[in-house]
């Protein structure tokens, strides 16, 4: 099994040692403990500026946050299982 935390709205370094009970559970099921953190959270934030057709340029910091949604999100957990080797060894 796969134990899959969705994380919040912080960087996962914050909470990531305060969820005792997966970290507990997952020797006596043999899972797999995935941390997932939020897009634009953490060190997960773009770096780069865009530059519009005017030639006014944004950071791309300041316009991430509307790219960050629900359905995004889930998305982004999908793309991170469907990657994640069912036969991994687990602790």
């Amino acid at each position: 099994p796969i134990f899959f935390y969705v994380g919040n709205e912080s960087p996962i370094d914050e909470y990531v040692n305060n969820t005792g009970l997966m970290w507990e559970l997952a020797p006596k099921y043999n899972a797999l403990v995935i941390f997932a953190e939020h897009r634009y959270e953490g060190e997960s934030v773009p770096n780069f500026t865009i530059t519009d057709s005017n030639n006014n340029t944004t950071s791309a910091i300041e316009n991430c946050l509307s790219y960050a949604t629900s359905k995004q999100a889930l998305a982004d957990y999908i793309s991170l299982l469907s990657h994640i080797n069912p036969n991994h060894i687990r602790p």
